[in-house]
């Protein structure tokens, strides 16, 4: 093969590998008006069985679908990055938690999972300061004729250790 060849391989294999891992790390897919100045949220790193399921997710459909693309028969399994917001303005609850990937709202915490959450990263001096970790988008199919389901996220968090036995709070 002429070299011409083999740099359009070389150009088509890093556009593969950007879009694939370079969007993981961009910083500026994540809101900055929660963030201290000159800092980017840091990941928490979870055990992989994405336990923390996030809920309210039916009010944030449209979100998820743009995050998702549109909906298939298969619907989808998908990882992103998720942002853990404290909302303490929220006013209907100000200990509520956000939950947003790629700059959208995709849902909040319930409301024993956002205290913990809070108490968790406050015991680790992270009170307030936006973290972010996992998540796992499933769900989102429409194979017609009525038969359609909702998006639904979990977080990879580490509440528990399955592998030792251990149950979920609450």
């Amino acid at each position: 093969m002429n070299w011409f060849v083999w740099l359009f391989l070389f150009f088509v294999l890093m556009f593969i590998v950007l879009d694939r891992y370079g969007r993981k790390y961009n910083p500026t897919m994540f809101p900055r008006k929660d963030l201290s100045p000159g800092t980017d949220p840091i990941m928490i790193k979870g055990n992989g069985e994405y336990q923390l399921e996030v809920v309210g997710e039916s009010r944030y459909q449209d979100a998820l679908e743009e995050i998702c693309g549109p909906r298939t028969d298969e619907g989808v399994e998908k990882t992103a990055i998720a942002t853990i917001v404290f909302e303490d303005d929220n006013p209907k609850d100000n200990l509520a938690v956000r939950i947003d990937i790629e700059g959208k709202t995709v849902g909040h915490l319930s409301k024993p999972f956002a205290r913990l959450i809070r108490e968790t990263m406050a015991e680790k001096g992270y009170a307030g300061v936006t973290r972010n970790c996992a998540a796992m988008i499933r769900g989102g199919w429409d194979r017609g004729k009525g038969d359609k389901r909702s998006y639904g996220v979990r977080l990879d968090f580490p509440l528990y250790d399955s592998n030792k036995g251990e149950r979920p709070p609450g």
